[in-house]
């Protein structure tokens, strides 16, 4: 097993539509010369020798294998023991398999074991940047056109981005490879986010939802609703600048709560008026009444917002599942967590995270990853790797694993029910530009939900038509 460096490391915003998609030809010519430079390391010599490993950076987990009775009953590739084979993936730099961190060494352990279980074949990390130019899902759609040869075998992608890469027919179904025992074992979001026209495209190993937490010392229950929300003057933080965080942790629950799309029945960019005039009128209400502090104006995320709830008086903030977790056991003495509160009452929750995707087309080859995609995906190697990460794995056998506090895990599986993916590209990068200037404007006083939201709408349709023109790829 070895990893090495792809491009720099960092993991920065999701970068615009028009940018995740641009195969400008200087970029191409670019990749080109980068790709066969790097072709040396992806041809596979004759010789048993590993690659020596070289520095990256820290990674996440796998877990320690488990024996599997159902391999008697799939096809093994094999292969000489004269040759070495090498399986690559390409990951970001924070997934790798490296000592930095005890995720990163738990996933070089279970990398390590498939090695010793699979001889004859070798496992090869590729690091990228996560995001932007040159940028996993950007090198991708490079390499596919100037030298699909160099493709690897197996990718880890931010869910929202399979969209893009199932358009450019990158991505091989997985329900079959798979088998049953794992693809009737995820949950009902990770189904939903790797699906695409019926087929599983992709698998979600981890996930962070979204829900509310809230000061028990401050009000005794929490609200369901924005009424209710109005009603009980409490202090609500939330981020409200012209952020991704403000869109994606906060206003875009609630408009999809409502029956609100991204897209329209023909798949194109859309943003609903009368509803989101609807969501920014109840942000209006609460800042007149002062329960939105204007903190939120300079935190960009619900990340930032959590802090300032643990060393405040503020009465509620919506959280991530991952940054809940870091704290659950320790600071909480007073925080309990609830739905988050929706203009209907009908509960919601949103989440985010990261999966594997089969790129190779070649059946031995796709019969090796999928063999690694299944010991990756034991709910005891998930567990093992989320009690490390504080993410959740995505495998309801996995989730019992993983969360030991019996009265957090119920929640959990409630708020599950109820939880849908993150918008997939470009929609979601496009209404992020749009929302977030809507939702600053509104939060200052600046511009009417009415004013705000035709606006946002306007945005949204000029980009729509800029795509159909080509001017945004």
């Amino acid at each position: 097993m070895s990893a090495h460096q792809g491009e720099g490391p960092g993991k920065q915003a999701s970068a615009s539509a028009p940018e995740r998609a641009g195969l400008c030809c200087c970029l191409l010519a670019f990749c080109a010369a980068l790709l066969l430079a790097a072709g040396c390391a992806r041809q596979e010599p004759p010789t048993s020798k590993p690659a020596p490993p070289v520095s990256a950076t820290p990674g996440l987990p796998g877990g320690n294998p488990t024996p599997d009775p159902r391999a008697q009953q799939r096809p093994v590739a094999t292969v000489s023991p004269q040759v070495t084979r090498t399986l690559t993936i390409w990951g970001p730099d924070f997934r790798a398999p490296l000592d930095e961190s005890p995720a990163g060494a738990e996933f070089r352990l279970q990398i390590q074991a498939f090695e010793a279980a699979h001889p004859g074949w070798r496992v090869e990390y590729v690091r990228k940047k996560p995001y932007g130019q040159g940028g996993l899902v950007h090198f991708l759609r490079a390499t596919h056109v100037v030298a699909p040869e160099l493709l690897p075998d197996l990718v880890l992608v931010d869910m929202s981005e399979i969209g893009l890469l199932a358009g450019d027919s990158l991505l091989q179904p997985l329900d079959t490879l798979l088998g049953p025992e794992i693809t009737s074992d995820l949950l009902p979001f990770a189904r939903e986010a790797g699906e695409v026209d019926g087929k599983l495209l992709a698998v979600q190993d981890e996930a962070d939802l979204r829900f509310l937490a809230y000061n028990s010392a401050v009000i005794a229950e929490p609200p369901s609703t924005w009424a209710e929300v109005l009603a009980s003057r409490a202090s609500y933080l939330l981020p409200i600048g012209a952020t991704e965080g403000s869109v994606r942790d906060a206003f875009l629950p609630q408009y999809l709560a409502v029956g609100g799309k991204l897209v329209d029945r023909e798949g194109q960019p859309y943003l609903d008026p009368a509803l989101v005039k609807a969501v920014l009128e109840v942000y209006q209400s609460a800042r007149e009444a002062g329960l939105l502090p204007v903190a939120g104006l300079d935190l960009k995320d619900a990340g930032d917002c959590w802090p300032v709830y643990l060393t405040s008086r503020v009465a509620m903030t919506n959280v991530s599942s991952w940054d809940y977790g870091r704290e659950r056991t320790s600071k909480l003495a007073n925080t309990r967590v609830g739905p988050l509160p929706t203009l209907s009452g009908n509960p919601i929750s949103l989440s985010s995270g990261w999966g594997w995707a089969l790129i190779s087309t070649r059946t031995e080859r796709q019969t090796v990853a999928a063999e690694l995609l299944r010991a990756l995906l034991r709910p005891e190697t998930m567990a093992a790797r989320c009690r490390l990460t504080y993410h959740l794995p995505t495998r309801r056998s996995a989730l019992r694993l993983t969360i030991e506090d019996a009265a957090y895990l119920e929640f959990l599986e409630r708020v599950i029910e109820v939880t849908v993916p993150q918008p997939r590209e470009p929609a979601y990068s496009l209404a992020v530009k749009a929302l977030g200037p809507a939702i600053e404007a509104v939060a200052e006083g600046e511009l009417s939900p009415e004013a705000a939201a035709a606006k946002a709408v306007e945005a949204m349709r000029t980009a729509r038509q800029e795509m159909a023109s080509g001017s945004q790829p």
